[in-house]
Order: structure tokens, then C-alpha cells, then sequence
């Protein structure tokens, strides 16, 4: 079976404590689900915030499309 690394990144800006949680409750119990059915080897850690997301007009030869955080 193949390997993957899952890169995600979230959080909006100006969000209440309570949007803030019920994102997060929600997000717990999809990872928890992911986990379960064995789609998760290892939860790893989040990015650290202090990256640099670079979008489509930023990239340079060889990036390809979308944005990515480095």
C-alpha cells in the first residue's frame, strides 16, 4: 500500500470561540474516523504558522498550480 503525507492548514481570522470549537470538535472526530478505518499511520504534528504561502502568481519554473505553504 502506497504512503502519503497529508499537508493541511487551517484557521481563519476572526472566528468566535464558538466557531472555533465546533470546527475543531468537527475536524476531531473526521481525523478520529480516518483513524479508525486505518487511513492514518501516524497523526504527525501541524505546520508551524511562521510559513509562506505561495500562490499561483508567486511560483516560480517547476512549482505547478495551486498554493502551497514552504
Amino acid at each position: 500500500m502506497s504512503e502519503y503525507v497529508f499537508l493541511y492548514r487551517g484557521g481563519e481570522a476572526g472566528r468566535s470561540p464558538e466557531k472555533i470549537q465546533q470546527s475543531m470538535q468537527k475536524w476531531m472526530a473526521w481525523f478520529k474516523e480516518l483513524g479508525q478505518e486505518g487511513h492514518i499511520k501516524d497523526q504527525g504534528q501541524p505546520l508551524e504558522r511562521s510559513g509562506k504561502l505561495v500562490k499561483h502568481a508567486d511560483r516560480g519554473p517547476g512549482l505547478g498550480g495551486g498554493g502551497r505553504t514552504v
